[in-house]
């Protein structure tokens, strides 16, 4: 039960409905009390201002009695008689002399004790305070003041009222606290659950589909709810990351079936040549055929292992990229030299135009790498009797690379996915040695230089490989 209960007020919509209740009640309780003591307030002012009205009166009354040639004693039972007919706010009251003897009191204010005169401040507005009589539970609000009858002679007089009427007021208003308290406190509990249901679910919902991912099972989603708010931005939001771990994790799981593919048919064909060369005495000349063989298979796994290795590191963000400003021609023309050998062994015319005084600000190695790379395909895919282009154009602030070849070509529907890990288009390449790594290595080191490349479908034959990276110079 005790773990239930734990279990419950863990929850974040309990805790969201606690925390907004007890702030409510805090408001509430401040609210309330500061109603409380501004009705407080404003009773006393009226039956302050209730009390001066009828002490003017008291005193205006006096004057016109002395006037008229009337005694104190008969002003005052005039008085007396206008104000028995008060009701709600009864008025007791009593005349003293100037040495504080009493000249006349109303005949019901045996029922009340007048507290002593203070003297001091009476002569302007007079004083007022509350006095409390014994056996009485309700306070009185007392008016004294010291006013002139007869020309010089000072009197004192004292009118108070009783405050039940105004502590009845309050006392119902404080009822009506008391009782509004446990319904505010009922309605913020239910409105507090029923609005944190949502985020609630949102987080429910998330827990769900996150104990339901696996690795066979990357596809699920959060319902996206109709409403433009935060909570609909969060799932959206979870969403996309989803989308982006079920593309990485499948590209994660592509990219270890190339390598295991890759890896398996060399070290199947050097496990064979050994198998073959050591099942049975053989000659110097076959065993030497035999490791040059394996080498040059190892050689292939070294070049894919670093390719690879190079590859991660783009993506890691790792690659240490060292611009300089370089002639663009210089770097051609060192390509071509290297190339021209390998060209016209396949009897390949291999043709450059390099645009004089070009300078660019590039990686001498790695750029010099791509255009490699290119070129050795361009070598690779076109027949003997072919021809290969290697030239540059200026274009604007871009620099424009095309190796142009005259080979079998690619087929439209697979240019998209040449710069792809590992892809290779089965048409010409399958009978090539090479992991289909380079192509995905020129792409890396030219979007380093801010740059693009592309690859078009010429006329006649074969396909142009462009390269556009920024210039200087």
């Amino acid at each position: 039960m005790l773990r239930r209960l734990n279990k419950f007020f863990s929850r974040l919509d309990v805790k969201l409905t606690t925390s907004y209740t007890l702030i409510l009640l805090l408001l509430a309780a401040a609210l309330c009390t500061f109603f409380y003591y501004r009705l407080e307030h404003n009773l006393e002012k009226q039956v302050d201002s209730l009390l001066l009205d009828e002490l003017n009166e008291f005193e205006s009354a006096m004057k016109e009695e002395m006037r008229e040639g009337g005694t104190i004693l008969h002003g005052c039972q005039n008085f007396e008689d206008d104000i028995s007919r008060r009701k709600y706010f009864p008025i007791y009251f009593r005349l003293l002399s100037a040495s504080e003897d009493v000249i006349f009191q109303a005949a019901h204010v045996s029922e009340i004790f007048f507290p002593p005169i203070k003297a001091s401040g009476l002569k302007d507005r007079g004083e007022v305070r509350m006095f409390k009589t014994p056996g009485d539970k309700s306070s009185f609000r007392l008016h004294e003041k010291l006013i002139v009858i007869v020309e010089g002679k000072t009197f004192f007089v004292q009118i108070a009222t009783k405050m039940k009427k105004a502590e009845k007021i309050l006392s119902n208003f404080q009822a009506n606290i008391f009782g509004a308290i446990p319904a505010i406190l009922f309605l913020s509990i239910i409105c507090g659950i029923y609005v944190s249901r949502k985020p609630r679910k949102v987080i429910k919902d998330i827990i769900t589909v996150a104990q339901r991912m696996t690795s066979q099972n990357m596809s699920q989603r959060l319902e996206i709810p109709l409403a433009e708010d935060e909570i609909h931005d969060l799932t959206v939001t979870i969403n996309e990351m989803m989308n982006r771990l079920e593309k990485s994790f499948q590209s994660l799981k592509q990219f270890t079936a190339d390598v295991s593919h890759e890896l398996r048919n060399p070290l199947f064909a050097i496990k064979g040549e050994l198998e073959v060369i050591l099942s049975q005495k053989r000659d110097v000349t076959e065993y030497r055929e035999a490791l040059y063989a394996c080498q040059e298979r190892v050689d292939f796994l070294i070049k894919m292992a670093n390719d690879l290795f190079m590859i991660s590191r783009f993506d890691e963000k790792k690659v240490k990229m060292e611009f300089d400003y370089l002639n663009i021609d210089e770097l051609i023309q060192n390509i071509y030299d290297l190339f021209l050998p390998m060209a016209e062994e396949k009897n390949i015319k291999f043709v450059t135009s390099p645009a004089k005084g070009i300078i660019v600000f590039a990686d001498n190695v790695k750029l010099s790498q791509a255009v490699i790379n290119l070129v050795d395909n361009a070598i690779k895919f076109t027949p003997p009797n072919g021809r290969i282009d290697l030239s540059i154009v200026r274009k604007s602030n871009d620099l424009e690379l095309r190796v142009k070849d005259s080979g079998e070509g690619i087929p439209e529907d697979k240019t998209d996915k040449i710069f792809e890990r590992f892809y290779q288009v089965d048409t010409s390449r399958s009978n090539q040695k090479g992991a289909g790594l380079g192509l995905q290595i020129c792409k890396r080191i030219i979007e380093a230089h801010n740059g693009e490349i592309k690859v078009e479908k010429n006329e006649g034959k074969g396909v142009t490989f462009i390269v556009l990276i920024p210039s200087n110079g």
